[in-house]
């Protein structure tokens, strides 16, 4: 399994971002906590303890493996205390095009909500 993790000043993560991130994530995810081992250092004995939200299915909100057509109808009609979760989707997607731009998944999605907003006469669709 690989991922990013973004590094942030425990100050910070501590006094802002910590308790924003707990709000925002509560609806659908389980706050966990992992070993981060650095690319290419596998066998370096300098892991860290990193903090994941993680869907999970026990959650009560967990949509599980699904088609695109479907997940894209739950995201474009799905909305929580932070805001519609098509705009979570769409913010998303255009950080992971400057991290992976090849992540053909999420921009599959990304384009079967946009063609919702669309249909509803709604968005710029990109």
């Amino acid at each position: 399994m690989w991922g990013v993790a973004y590094e942030i000043d425990d100050v910070v993560w501590r006094n802002e971002v910590r308790a924003v991130l707990d709000h925002r994530e509560k609806g659908g995810y389980e706050k966990l906590t992992a070993t981060f081992y650095h690319q290419g250092e596998m066998d370096a004995a300098a892991p860290e303890t990193v903090t994941l939200y993680l869907g999970c299915p026990s959650n009560r909100l967990y949509a599980g493996p699904t088609a695109v057509a479907d997940a894209a109808r739950i995201i474009h009609a799905s909305e929580g205390p932070s805001g519609p979760n098509k705009d979570y989707l769409y913010h998303l997607a255009d950080c992971m095009r400057e991290i992976d731009p090849e992540d053909e998944h999420l921009f599959e999605l990304e384009k079967a909500v946009r063609a919702l907003d669309k249909r509803d006469g709604h968005g710029d669709n990109k």
